[in-house]
């Protein structure tokens, strides 16, 4: 009951009004109190030092008024010269934000998902801008020595580093050469994704766990997809894999709805769980180019059934196949020089191996190799 009195006392005080917009000019003291109190959109011009814990409260009472949308200029403010990690994550009532000449450093996601953020002024004392500090927001334009957005896509020298904002189709720019770490993860809204030609590079955990994305256009001269590019894209069922590919690294599809694979003979390697864990993959042609299919690189995939393994294969390492359990046949080339531990274990449906004149075959390299399948019978 004090505070409602004392911003009663304090409020019309300073309350002024400039082409409609309804301003209050405080202490930064008062500042979350007077965000909390708020009955309509407002424009804030702070005074006075700034701290960690005055962020705090100011952030914390920018996180529940949805309804409410708060302007602030922190520009008369001192003492502030970094805004920490997470500092206005979340905050769904800022509009817009005007930063201290004091500052030098915006941390880490420092005002990710601040959906209704449309504008920030940062002053040119800043010299380090975090990875995705305006991530989720409705930033469409902006230009710092240490961070460009331009369309809503946050772009360094030829380096998407992530969407400010989330839509369900994004076409990226002409001109991005690679998509940085982390650009589109875990963007749940993202469904279709075009893809200019300059792309060459699609960079670790691009779009992992973006679980809404069902179809993809690769640029036609893509040389490498990184690690956990793709990972648990639940929703992704179909991929066609560019001739200019060169290698797909580890994790890269694990846990994608794919039906079916064809590796262009550009592929020279996959990495380990690369297709481990996608359910209704059915299919796969190899690259002729392969020399080894990495451990663990089909792991249960429950609907797979056929598997073309060309005669570039010379190695098959453990738990390549493990648990596939729709396996029914399987043809190992004579290629193949070393079959790794249990690299077709508890494929409970496999029948048929058609091996080399040459495989072993004796009881203790088949229990190695084929362990928990049962009634096998060997052509060679």
């Amino acid at each position: 009951m004090k505070r409602n009195i004392l911003l009663t006392l304090l409020i019309p005080t300073i309350l002024f009004s400039s082409c409609g917009e309804k301003s209050l000019k405080l202490n930064a003291s008062l500042v979350a109190d007077a965000i909390e109190n708020l009955t309509e959109d407002t424009k804030i011009i702070v005074t006075g030092e700034l701290d960690d814990d005055i962020i705090y409260d100011i952030s914390s009472a920018l996180q529940y008024e949805e309804n409410i949308k708060v302007s602030l200029d922190l520009s008369l403010t001192s003492s502030l010269s970094e805004i920490e990690e997470n500092a206005f994550a979340d905050c769904i009532s800022l509009m817009n934000i005007k930063l201290p000449k004091s500052l030098v450093k915006i941390g880490n996601r420092a005002f990710q998902n601040c959906t209704s953020l449309q504008e920030v002024t940062i002053p040119k004392n800043v010299k380090e801008i975090g990875a995705c500090a305006f991530l989720g927001c409705k930033i469409q334009e902006l230009s710092h020595p240490c961070l460009t957005i331009h369309n809503g896509f946050v772009i360094d020298d030829g380096l998407l580093r992530y969407c400010a904002n989330q839509e369900r189709k994004v076409s990226i720019p002409q001109g991005v050469v690679k998509i940085g770490v982390g650009a589109f993860a875990s963007c749940h809204l993202i469904n279709e994704i075009d893809m200019p030609n300059t792309v060459t590079t699609i960079g670790r955990a691009a779009f992992y766990a973006c679980d809404s994305l069902e179809g993809i256009s690769f640029s036609e001269n893509l040389t490498e997809i990184e690690e956990q590019a793709f990972t648990y894209c639940h929703n992704l069922e179909k991929v066609n894999f560019p001739n200019k590919l060169n290698y797909i690294g580890e994790n890269a599809f694990e846990a994608c709805n794919l039906t079916s694979i064809v590796l262009p003979d550009s592929i020279s390697g996959i990495g380990s769980y690369c297709f481990a864990d996608c359910d209704s993959l059915e299919k796969v042609t190899l690259s002729n180019n392969m020399f080894v299919i990495h451990s663990h690189t089909f792991d249960e995939c429950d609907s797979l059934s056929e598997v073309l393994i060309t005669n570039s294969i010379h190695v098959i390492e453990e738990y390549a196949f493990f648990q596939c359990k729709s396996l029914e046949k399987i043809i190992i080339p004579d290629s193949i020089k070393e079959v790794g531990d249990y690299a077709f274990s508890n494929c409970e449906s496999l029948r048929i191996v058609t091996v080399a004149s040459n495989f072993d075959l004796s009881p203790n390299n088949v229990k190695r190799i084929f362990y928990g399948c049962k009634d096998l019978a060997f052509k060679q």
